[in-house]
C-alpha cells in the first residue's frame, strides 16, 4: 500500500532518488520499513555489521578500479541479504541500464528474496516518483521511464531499461547468454552444481567501473567453489575482498538472565571453552548465555552444527564434520597469547654470513631473534605434492617449518611456503645456522624429505637429526638422516603436541592454531586435516613436541660451540649427529655387501 501523497513527502523521496545527488545507500534504506525477526515493522536502520559491509562497498567503488568484488562468510540471520537486495533495488531505481540479478540456492529462498525483500521495498516507494514497473511471473521487476498523470515531474532517466531478477541456482534459464551489471549470489555454498552455476554467473559480468559481484553465504564445509574463493581471497590471490562476521558481532545474539539466581548458576557452570571464548573475544555473559541457548535449542546439541551456523572464527565456519584432536578451550587461550611477528622476509647468504632481509610476502616469519647460549630446535614438514615443473603452482602443497627454544618452548620463527626442494634445504640451512646451529629435524617419509636431507648433508649442516631403524630381516639396527614418521611415531608426536596444548606448555602462532582447529578425525581412527584444510604446520609443531620429549637437553649453562660440536645424546627412537660415525660405518657395510634393498637415504624400497 502506497503512502499518502503529499508534496513535502514526495520532494524528500525525489531527493533520495535523484541521480544528480551523491549516492547514499544508508539514506536510501532509511526511507523503508522492514520487518524485524519478531515480525514488527520498523525503520531500516543500518546495524554495525551492515555498516561495515557498506564501508567496504564504498571503498571499492571509490578505488581506482571502481567496481565491487566481495565475499561474505556469515552466521545466520544477520540481515546482510536484505542489505544487498536493497542496494540492487537502489541501483535499479536510481540509474538507467542496470540489469541486476540475484541467484538464490532454492525455490523457497527465491520467493522469499523477491517477495519479502524486493517487492516489499518497491511497494513503499510512492508511485508519483518511481518509474513505472512491468512485472512478470518470472520473479523479476522490470522498470521503464513513463511520466505519471499526477502532475509531479519525474526525474529524467530514472529507471530506464533497468530490472531486478531473482532466479534459482541450477535452473535451465540461467545467465549464460546475458550481460549484467549487478550480481548477488546468495547462500552460494549451498548451490547444487556450484562450479557450473557460479562460473556461468561470474562470466556474465565484466570487470568494468560501476559493476558489482557480491557472493554471500553461511559456510558448508571446507569444500566447493565458495570455500576455494574465500581461501584465495584470504591469501591475497584474487581481486575479491573477504568479510567474515562471527556470531557475536550481531547485536541480537544476546540473552538476558531471568533472575540473579540464574545469573549466578550460569557463572558457576561456565566451561573452560566458554571461559576461553569470553577472554579471547571479550564476550559478555549474556552473549555466552545466548550461545549456550543456540546449542540446545537451535542446533539440537550438535556443536559442529553450531560452529557452521554461528561460527566464532573463519576456520571454525568451514569445519562441517569431524572431532577436533586438540582442546578447543586451550587453543583459544593460546590464541589470546599468540606472539606478534617481529619481521617477515627471507634469509640470504651475503658477504660470508647469513642475513635476514625484510620482505612482506617472504617465506620466513620471525617472532624472536636468536640469543647467544640458547638451544634451539628447527623442525621441518616437507611437502609431498611439490610440482616437478613449477613448485609454486596452486595445487602444490606447502612446506612448513618452525624453530623453538627447547627449554621455554617459545616460538622463534616459522616457514610456510611453496618452494622447490633445493631452495627449501638452503633456507633450512640458513635458518638453523642463524639460530645457534639448531638441531635440525626433517621429516623424511618420502622422496622430497630425503632429497632435503641429502642437500643438507651436501652443505655439511653440523646438527642433523638421525633416526634409528631396526631391520627385521637382517636383525640389526640401522641409522638414517631425518625423522621417519611411521604411524606409531606420528601418533606419539600428535599426542605430545596435544599434551603441550592442553597444559599450555607451548607457544603457537595464530596460523598454527588455525590448522589445529581443523585437525580432526572422521572415523575415530586417523587424525588429519579436515577436507580442504592443511596440517603441515600442525605436523611441524608435533615433530618438535616429539623430539623435545625424546631427546635430552644440553646441560644447564652449556653453550653451543662455534663449530656446532655440542650435540644431543641418542635415545631409543631418535639419535642426533654424534651417531654419524656409526651411520657412515653402516653405509660402508651396505655397499660392501651390495645390499640394494635398502638405501640409506631413500629408506626401504
Amino acid at each position: 500500500m502506497n503512502r499518502d501523497i503529499r508534496k513535502p513527502y514526495l520532494d524528500a523521496w525525489a531527493k533520495v532518488l535523484d541521480p544528480k545527488e551523491t549516492p547514499d545507500l544508508r539514506r536510501f534504506l532509511r526511507a523503508f520499513e522492514i520487518e524485524t525477526t519478531s515480525g514488527i515493522p520498523q525503520p531500516f536502520l543500518v546495524n554495525a555489521i551492515q555498516h561495515r559491509i557498506i564501508q567496504e562497498i564504498e571503498r571499492q567503488e571509490n578505488s581506482r578500479r571502481g567496481y565491487v568484488r566481495l565475499l561474505e562468510v556469515k552466521p545466520r540471520q544477520i540481515g546482510s541479504s536484505t542489505l544487498f537486495a536493497g542496494r540492487l533495488l537502489e541501483r535499479c531505481v536510481r540509474q538507467g541500464g542496470q540489469k541486476c540479478v540475484i541467484v538464490a540456492h532454492d525455490e523457497d529462498a527465491t520467493v522469499e528474496l523477491y517477495q519479502s525483500k524486493i517487492v516489499h521495498m518497491w511497494d513503499q516507494i510512492p508511485e508519483a516518483v518511481r518509474p513505472e514497473e512491468k512485472r512478470s511471473n518470472r520473479m523479476e521487476l522490470v522498470l521503464k521511464h513513463v511520466r505519471k498523470r499526477t502532475g509531479f515531474r519525474l526525474l529524467p532517466g530514472l529507471g530506464v531499461r533497468s530490472y531486478v531478477r531473482v532466479m534459482t541456482a541450477g535452473k535451465k534459464r540461467g545467465l549464460r547468454s546475458k550481460t549484467i551489471q549487478q550480481l548477488l549470489l546468495s547462500e552460494a555454498a549451498l548451490y547444487d552444481d556450484d562450479e557450473s552455476v557460479i562460473g556461468a554467473s561470474l562470466r556474465s559480468i565484466h570487470p568494468v567501473r560501476g559493476t558489482s559481484v557480491v557472493i554471500e553465504s553461511t559456510a558448508n564445509g571446507a569444500q566447493g567453489v565458495f570455500y576455494r574463493m574465500c581461501m584465495a581471497a584470504k591469501a591475497g590471490e584474487s581481486e575479491y575482498s573477504l568479510l567474515f562476521f562471527p556470531w557475536f558481532d550481531h547485536p541480537e545474539y544476546t540473552r538476558d538472565f531471568g533472575s540473579p539466581d540464574q545469573h549466578a548458576s550460569f557463572v558457576a557452570s561456565l566451561t573452560d571453552e566458554e571461559a576461553a571464548l569470553m577472554e579471547l573475544y571479550g564476550l559478555t555473559l549474556e552473549q555466552l548465555n545466548w550461545y549456550r541457548f543456540a546449542l540446545a535449542n537451535l542446533c539440537f546439541s550438535d556443536k559442529i552444527q553450531r560452529q557452521v551456523d554461528y561460527p566464532s572464527s573463519l576456520e571454525e565456519a568451514f569445519i562441517s564434520s569431524g572431532t577436533c584432536r586438540f582442546d578447543k578451550g586451550a587453543l583459544m587461550t593460546l590464541e589470546a597469547a599468540a606472539p606478534e611477528p617481529e619481521r617477515k622476509g627471507r634469509l640470504l647468504f651475503f658477504e660470508g654470513q647469513w642475513r635476514f632481509y625484510n620482505e612482506p610476502g617472504g617465506p620466513v616469519t620471525i617472532y624472536c631473534q636468536p640469543k647467544r647460549g640458547r638451544e634451539y630446535v628447527a623442525c621441518a614438514d616437507t611437502a609431498e605434492g611439490i610440482g616437478p615443473n613449477d613448485p609454486y603452482e596452486a595445487k602444490s602443497d606447502f612446506s612448513a617449518a618452525c624453530v623453538y627454544d627447547r627449554r621455554s618452548r617459545k616460538l622463534m620463527a616459522r616457514v610456510h611456503a611453496r618452494i622447490d626442494t633445493d631452495s627449501y634445504a638452503d633456507l633450512l640451512f640458513g635458518l638453523g645456522m642463524w639460530y645457534n646451529r639448531a638441531l635440525l629435524v626433517v621429516e623424511s617419509n618420502h622422496r622430497v624429505g630425503v632429497a632435503v636431507t641429502m642437500r643438507l648433508r651436501a652443505l655439511e649442516y653440523p646438527r642433523l637429526y638421525v633416526d634409528r631403524d631396526t631391520d627385521s630381516v637382517q636383525k640389526r639396527s640401522r641409522l638414517r638422516y631425518g625423522l621417519f614418521m611411521d604411524s606409531r611415531v606420528r601418533e606419539v608426536a600428535i599426542a605430545a603436541l596435544s599434551s603441550n596444548i592442553t597444559h599450555k606448555r607451548i607457544e603457537l602462532s595464530v596460523e598454527q592454531i588455525r590448522e589445529c582447529r581443523a585437525f580432526v578425525t572422521e572415523n575415530g581412527r586417523r587424525w588429519e586435516a579436515a577436507q580442504g584444510a592443511h596440517d603441515d604446520e600442525v605436523m611441524a609443531a608435533a615433530i618438535f613436541s616429539f623430539v623435545n620429549q625424546e631427546e635430552p637437553f644440553l646441560s644447564e649453562g652449556d653453550e653451543i660451540d662455534d663449530d656446532g660440536s655440542v650435540i644431543a645424546v641418542p635415545t631409543q627412537l631418535g639419535v642426533a649427529t654424534q651417531a654419524l660415525k656409526e651411520f657412515e660405518e653402516q653405509l660402508a657395510w651396505n655397499l660392501e655387501n651390495q645390499e640394494r634393498a635398502w638405501n640409506p637415504f631413500l629408506g626401504n624400497e
